[in-house]
């Protein structure tokens, strides 16, 4: 039995408006591999409508989702670019992730 593979949780902030409308969306890597996109509302309109000093919602992706997630991101960002090949190893060299590049004739 494969045992479940553990990842270090990251968090990024995407997007922030101030009070007295304030929203947060942030994304992040969850321990087990999943991806969640999530939203932040808060102030009168939330307090009217839901009675409450805050309103969440969320998307998550689970681990076993993330590869077909990114390859769709990928070839809609990448598609007709001749480089994107180049582009995919600069950028994963840029942000530290591991990629192995190769070559053969």
């Amino acid at each position: 039995m494969e045992a479940k593979r553990r990842v270090q949780r990251q968090v990024a902030e995407l997007f922030r408006t101030p009070h007295p409308r304030f929203r947060s969306v942030s994304v992040s890597i969850e321990a087990d591999g999943s991806l969640v996109m999530s939203t932040q509302d808060m102030g009168p309109d939330v307090e009217q409508t839901w009675g409450d000093a805050d309103y969440e919602f969320w998307t998550r992706v689970p681990a076993h989702a993330v590869a077909l997630l990114a390859w769709r991101l990928l070839t809609e960002r990448h598609s007709g670019h001749a480089d994107a090949t180049d582009l995919l190893r600069n950028y994963c060299q840029q942000h530290g992730i591991p990629c192995e590049w190769g070559s053969w004739t």
